[in-house]
């Protein structure tokens, strides 16, 4: 005999505003949740735009609530009896919770419900900027859990909260829950939240404790090293404070106390490759930074160096393999982001053919090709996609070819809801560039090349022409048009 289903009181004649801050003051996490899966999916299961834009505006509605300054003086939430009871409106974004409430929920109403309640977060922190310092983000941690909680900090515009607020029970639980996985993507997360973690307080030391009574760094670089993690390695090689590297450094090289063996060879070759990529020479900064505001995170502002690609260096990503050039993941994004700049600098004047698609973008040279995935909907990799596109849209010293490029460039932009503002050396190959008419007098017939970058008035740009036959690209550094 199987066990019985458990079976939670749903309030469907109510609104969440109503139903949520009483669930909260009691502590009924799955109630909660339950309901607002409800108002997220209907009875159908199958949320419409419609539901889904209403949800979001319900949910924002509620969270305005439940952190205003009426809620910390009438009850429910003034006499709450739950620990960190607020905090419980992030619960919807614990996906274990959802799927103890709803079993036999689909993925797709599992993305819609999380991308509403990110977005309702996202509003929240956008136009509640005192409101959301009342956000208790040991109580975060304890809503939503390991997985979701360094995104929801960041949505949440909350990063800061980890140089003074957070408790060493919080690091201790979130590391050690995050690395019994012993995964890739466990030990991408736990880096991450060493970068930040040191980023946010201001240290460079791996061997003092984030907080008294915590991990240290070096723990959770301790278990990396042991998971053998060499694309984890990479990316803290790469962000991390230059000495915080130098540590890190030390401790690939050392050999077991107690045994006395040298490391693993994938732990070895990471030190070989800092070694090298310490010692490039490069003049050049940075040309874009990755994230826009606090979004960016984890994501170190250092020099060219720490993006210096070797020609010779292999990426633990699945777009650099040769497998699969599809970028669907933060670190491939970095990786694009490198191949780019290294070509750019190879290259007087590099040429990068672009093919935009509702759900991917083709990006080639002639060295490289990467399709990149739009559907991706971490808030971090969709900010990181928009300065990639930002940077290599305004570079004067590649040029872009595509078909039908700027209207698809416009129509691109309002996948993040911000505009490109800059663009330089782009080819339309819809254009017919080339003209050619009978000259007068003496001259013969005379060759008339556009200016790349130009369109039609429907794509609010300016037509303008080159009296010049020395080639498509001759004369026209820096060119552009803005939309």
């Amino acid at each position: 005999m199987g066990v019985p289903t458990r079976r939670w009181p749903i309030y469907a004649t109510k609104r969440m505003v109503e139903v949520i801050p009483h669930l909260c003051a009691s502590g009924e996490r799955h109630t909660l949740v339950a309901n607002v899966v409800f108002h997220s999916v209907g009875s159908t299961n199958r949320p419409t735009e419609g539901v889904s834009r209403h949800f979001t505006q319900g949910f924002l509605q509620t969270l305005n609530y439940v952190y205003s300054d009426r809620s910390f003086l009438e009850p429910p939430l003034s006499a709450a009896s739950a620990l960190h009871a607020r905090e419980l409106v992030f619960a919807p974004l614990n996906r274990r919770l959802v799927r103890e409430v709803s079993p036999a929920i689909r993925p797709q109403p599992l993305e819609a419900l999380v991308a509403g309640v990110e977005e309702a977060l996202r509003r929240f922190a956008m136009y509640n900027t005192r409101a959301k310092e009342g956000i208790c983000v040991n109580g975060l941690f304890r809503a939503v859990g390991a997985h979701e909680f360094a995104k929801a900090l960041r949505v949440l515009r909350l990063q800061h909260k980890l140089r003074d607020e957070v408790e060493a029970a919080t690091l201790n639980d979130y590391f050690g829950e995050t690395l019994s996985e012993s995964s890739d993507m466990a030990c991408l997360e736990a880096v991450d939240m060493v970068l930040l973690t040191l980023q946010q307080r201001g240290r460079t030391d791996l061997f003092t404790p984030f907080v008294p009574g915590s991990w240290r760094p070096a723990d959770v670089l301790q278990h990396v090293f042991e998971a053998e993690c060499k694309v984890a390695l990479d990316y803290f090689f790469t962000s991390a404070p230059p000495d915080a590297v130098s540590q890190a450094h030390e401790m690939l090289r050392a050999t077991d106390a107690c045994t006395g063996t040298a490391p693993p060879r994938q732990a070895h070759d990471c030190s070989r490759l800092v070694e090298r990529d310490s010692a490039t020479p490069t003049t050049e900064g940075v040309g874009v930074a990755l994230g826009t505001g606090d979004m960016s995170g984890g994501i170190s502002s250092r020099t060219e160096a720490n993006l210096a690609v070797d020609p010779t260096e292999t990426h633990g990503s699945a777009c650099s393999t040769g497998a699969s050039p599809v970028v669907e993941t933060l670190a491939d994004l970095i990786h694009v982001l490198k191949v780019l700049k290294r070509y750019r600098r190879q290259h007087d004047t590099g040429l990068v053919a672009v093919h935009i698609e509702r759900d991917a973008v083709a990006l080639a040279t002639m060295e490289s090709t990467f399709v990149v995935d739009l559907y991706v909907t971490d808030p971090l990799y969709q900010s990181t996609l928009f300065n990639l596109f930002a940077w290599l849209w305004s570079n004067s010293r590649l040029a872009k070819v595509g078909h039908n490029l700027l209207p698809k460039v416009a129509v691109l932009a309002t996948k993040f809801d911000c505009p490109f503002t800059a663009f330089a050396n782009m080819v339309d190959l819809r254009n017919n560039r080339i003209k050619r008419k009978a000259g007068s007098g003496t001259e013969g017939e005379v060759t008339r090349i556009e200016a790349p970058g130009t369109a039609t008035p429907t794509e609010l740009t300016t037509r303008r022409r080159l009296e010049d036959t020395q080639g498509p690209f001759a004369g026209v550094q820096p060119a552009g048009a803005a939309l």
